[in-house]
């Protein structure tokens, strides 16, 4: 019976190898593809096809080969000996020169430069920042932006030099894949800009999934495939000037905490970075011109009317989380100037929420998580149509915010105005010492 085991068992191990073998022989199999072409294979092809088969298949099934007859050589050059060339945006403007005129006239071109420029990547590391092969950080999306040339070289970025396929997933750079939402969804999701969850369970998002009209991102933000994708309120909702003189004195606490606005007027930091990467509209032409569009762009399916009191909405709701920031950020910049919370060494202003997570302080920890992540939610959500969202995960949230920075402001100021315990205990032990003396000197006195 011993042996009959060890004889079962034999046979089984051999029929797994025998067939993990075939396995792995059909896996290799499937690595290699047919080359077919109206030409003669390229070099490239013929190893690329045994070697990295995924990309070859991508790129046979492509517009740019089946159509347009391009080769590896046209965007990679002949000079394999030595290295391939990276294709750059400069690579894809000798054939789509209208696309990439769009796109650097747009916020996406931008977005390497915003971030590499961002207050908080002088002080960050660079896996922080994203910097380490894009693994952690904010560079895996922000490649959709220009990368300069002598970045490349300093940094040794060997990889996502292109920013067209970072919507164009290489090497099929198909157009209808980069007009699915879910394209959209690989940066526009998380902490600080979820808009595909804001726009997938609203009603325009759940109308394009049922596939009864609803529209996609593009349909709105890239309309007629242009690639100037720009909106008026931006990322931040933030313009200049302001009509409302109670809306602008908040967004002017707003400006100081991302240290646009001290002592009474604008520093540096406006032209040298928010105006230079369209962080904000700085005029008023700009803002409602860009505004218009975007009016004229939903009245493509609703009326003019239904519209302009969809906005007006939004508004209210960015009005109402302004004043609930002004509020938080006036607190948070007292307890600075009183010595409460101690400043961040290094910065000029105090808070400075472009420094995101790197301060000293949870109560400035706080106050970012308000403004990039709550506030953000409250007004992009709005504008998305999507209550529930608006409420529970922006102006909820922010009030939860603001609550605590009050908690921890009058907790600060009691400790101030009662004493810190070191000065507590001195206080009785110097109560204690003149207590013990009268002792002694009254039992003196009565003896």
């Amino acid at each position: 019976m011993k042996k009959f085991s060890i004889l079962f068992a034999c046979l089984v191990v051999t029929v797994l190898s025998l067939a993990c073998a075939v396995s792995l022989q059909a896996a290799d199999d499937a690595l290699t593809i047919q080359i077919t072409s109206t030409k003669a294979p390229q070099n490239c092809e013929l190893c690329h096809s045994t070697g990295t088969a995924g990309i070859v298949n991508q790129f046979h099934n492509s517009a740019m080969f089946t159509n347009g007859g391009v080769t590896c050589v046209d965007c990679h050059g002949d000079h394999h000996a030595d290295k391939t060339s990276a294709p750059t945006v400069d690579t894809c403007a000798k054939c789509h020169q209208d696309k990439v005129d769009d796109y650097m006239a747009g916020k996406h071109s931008k977005a390497w430069d915003a971030m590499i420029n961002c207050p908080v990547s002088t002080v960050s590391s660079d896996v922080l920042t994203g910097l380490a092969n894009g693994m952690k950080g904010c560079n895996q999306c922000h490649t959709v932006g220009v990368i300069p040339n002598d970045q490349i070289a300093a940094k040794g970025i060997t990889s996502d030099v292109n920013p067209c396929d970072t919507c164009h997933v290489r090497h099929q750079f198909s157009a209808e894949q980069a007009k699915d939402p879910e394209t959209c969804a690989q940066c526009h999701i998380g902490f600080d800009h979820p808009q595909y969850e804001m726009w997938t369970d609203s009603a325009m998002g759940t109308a394009w999934k049922a596939g009864v009209g609803g529209p996609s991102c593009q349909d709105c933000h890239m309309v007629d495939g242009t690639h100037n994708n720009i909106t008026a309120w931006g990322f931040l909702g933030l313009r200049y000037p302001e009509s409302d003189e109670a809306w602008l004195a908040d967004r002017v606490e707003i400006l100081k905490s991302i240290g646009v606005f001290a002592n009474g007027d604008f520093t540096d930091r406006l032209n040298g970075y928010v105006a230079k990467y369209d962080v904000a509209r700085l005029t008023e032409e700009s803002f409602n011109t860009l505004y218009a569009q975007e009016k004229k762009n939903c009245q493509r399916c609703h009326s003019a009317s239904y519209v302009e009191t969809q906005f007006k909405a939004a508004e209210t709701v960015l009005k109402q989380a302004d004043d609930m920031m002004a509020e938080a950020i006036d607190i948070v910049i007292k307890l600075h100037e009183d010595g409460l919370i101690v400043n961040n060494e290094g910065w000029t202003y105090n808070p400075d929420l472009l420094y995101f997570f790197e301060s000293d302080s949870t109560v400035d920890d706080e106050l970012f998580k308000m403004f990039l992540s709550y506030r953000n939610r409250a007004f992009q959500s709005a504008f998305h149509m999507n209550a529930d969202y608006t409420y529970w995960y922006g102006i909820s949230a922010m009030g939860e915010s603001l609550n605590k920075i009050k908690e921890i402001d009058a907790n600060l100021r009691a400790d101030k105005g009662t004493g810190t315990p070191v000065f507590t205990y001195i206080a009785l032990a110097v109560a204690i010492i003149a207590l013990t003396v009268a002792a002694f000197a009254l039992l003196k006195k009565k003896a």
